[in-house]
């Protein structure tokens, strides 16, 4: 009789995984994929369509036909206990799954997002599509955070916006550490200057939160109807009422071999995993993406009685922002670049990991 593989969580290192797994390593199980919706959405493209550029179709995939395509099942549900010692798991539906092995890639939630009316967040992504919408009606929309994902999602609805004439009131981008902080000066400067020709408003007035429908900040008390958090990451509570290994933000601790130390049948990769060897790799698709590979042979290794491969991350990665109006801005290490051209490398990119996924 087959073994049973439970994947938890439909995050890029899984639906990558899945993808380019082959008969001879899958033979010696069976598995099944379970997550809280229905669609995979890929992040890389949210930008693209929160101005637009891509359909809704163009940008999730559809998980309970892309496991029957590979092989496998699919469960709509979440896990909301993993009782190692049993070998099971609880989901939110009253089901328990049982296993031999398992691997968590369920991302990470929003730190620090309000929970109040008019209030969203990209970190769960279930539901995206409503989220684009209300933003990009909205009569004053707000973004929280001034990272990547804050200055990217806050320029693609300015562009929404400036091209449906619904410029009246500027979109609002809420900063309390600077621009892109984690990245150089010169960098920080290049993007303000693009956010400032796009006419978003930034606001830099410390820590933004939300009270009785006003978003507060060190110096002033804010109106709004709708707002995106995109304010870095929060450990899912998942490992917490598992009892599961974690680091210091409480997400789930795993080896270089993608295992959660002590407990060989539970593997993990991700926004939802920090390595212990590399404590500070950030939390992003890229690294889940190449951290796929070494899980699928370090799972089928698990399985075949094979040998242990470890995840060695690279120093460096190309990160593209869309600006708006099919432009873009390219970093790598200390040099970046911006234009049409890395739009049109990021749109390559992107459209052909999910023509990958949906084929």
């Amino acid at each position: 009789m087959p073994k049973r593989l439970l994947l938890i969580g439909a995050g890029h290192a899984h639906l990558t995984m899945i993808r380019d797994w082959n008969e001879a390593e899958k033979k010696e199980m069976e598995w099944v994929l379970i997550s809280p919706g229905p669609y995979h959405y890929y992040s890389g493209m949210f930008s693209g369509l929160m101005e637009g550029l891509y359909k809704k179709e163009e940008v999730r995939v559809e998980l309970g036909a892309f496991c029957r395509r590979h092989g496998g099942s699919f469960l709509e549900g979440a896990a909301v206990k993993i009782d190692y010692n049993h070998k099971q798991v609880q989901t939110d539906r009253g089901d328990t799954l049982f296993f031999d092995a398992a691997s968590i890639n369920i991302g990470a939630g929003t730190a620090g997002a309000s929970r109040g009316e008019g209030s969203h967040v990209l970190k769960p992504a279930l539901g995206v599509p409503e989220t684009v919408e209300r933003m990009r009606h909205a009569d004053r929309p707000a973004v929280i955070g001034s990272g990547y994902g804050g200055v990217e999602m806050a320029l693609s609805l300015q562009a929404w916006r400036q091209k449906h004439r619904r410029e009246a009131y500027p979109v609002r981008l809420f900063s309390s550490g600077g621009i892109m902080p984690d990245e150089t000066k010169q960098i920080q400067h290049a993007v303000r200057k693009i956010l400032q020709k796009r006419k978003v408003q930034i606001i830099e007035e410390g820590r933004a939160g939300e009270k009785e429908g006003l978003l507060h900040t060190d110096n002033a008390s804010h109106s709004f109807d709708e707002a995106l958090w995109l304010t870095g990451s929060a450990a899912h509570p998942l490992f917490q009422a598992s009892s599961l290994p974690t680091a210091e933000d409480g997400s789930l601790l795993v080896n270089a071999g993608m295992q959660v130390p002590g407990m060989p049948e539970l593997f993990g990769a991700g926004d939802s995993v920090t390595m212990d060897a590399y404590p500070n790799l950030p939390k992003n698709g890229v690294y889940a993406i190449r951290q796929a590979p070494v899980l699928k042979e370090n799972i089928t290794s698990f399985f075949q009685s094979g040998t242990t491969q470890l995840f060695t991350p690279q120093k460096n990665y190309t990160a593209i922002l869309s600006t708006g109006g099919r432009k873009g801005f390219l970093i790598r290490g200390r040099l970046h670049f911006k234009g049409s051209t890395a739009w049109r490398l990021k749109n390559r990119i992107d459209k052909k990991f999910m023509t990958s996924l949906h084929s």
